[in-house]
């Protein structure tokens, strides 16, 4: 085949800036973070009535102490209505958001003395999470991935 028939569909493809790609990144996680806060920690509950989900989207709903002057606001705080107290901390991660910045702010979620911490990640990046997390000795409860299925609705794997 000629290679000048071919160039003019690749050329025709659509190119994202980085702050387009960015902004795409976000949605995404925008989306997945109720939808996990729905199927993973739905609080309260028959079973945990006391128990009960935040979300920090879109603005900023509640934060978790570190120390005496630094606190966090993860993607999901789940809370003990009657001791007032984090239980659960989750954080949702997207292809664009794994670096050695974000690991630093697992590994302070992850510090936080009778906090559970989850991280979700998309698949394709589990390999660089692994990484991060030994090479910052992250405590991690649960590591968990997600993929899409054909119909773009995301599925929740434990790894």
């Amino acid at each position: 085949m000629d290679p000048l028939l071919v160039m003019p569909y690749l050329q025709r493809r659509v190119r994202y800036s980085y702050d387009e790609m960015f902004e795409e990144d976000k949605k995404r996680h925008d989306a997945l973070v109720p939808l996990i806060a729905r199927s993973r920690f739905a609080f309260p509950s028959k079973v945990s009535p006391s128990l009960r989900t935040y979300l920090n989207l879109p603005k900023r709903a509640i934060s978790v102490a570190v120390s005496n002057s630094e606190t966090l606001c993860p993607d999901i705080v789940v809370v003990n209505e009657v001791t007032r107290k984090a239980v659960t901390i989750a954080e949702i991660e997207t292809e664009m958001t794994i670096d050695n910045q974000r690991a630093i702010g697992w590994r302070k979620c992850s510090s936080i003395h009778d906090v559970n911490f989850y991280l979700f990640a998309p698949q394709t990046r589990l390999h660089a999470i692994r990484e991060l997390v030994r090479f910052f000795r992250i405590r991690v409860r649960g590591l968990r991935i997600y993929t899409y299925n054909n119909f773009g609705e995301p599925i929740i794997s434990e790894v």
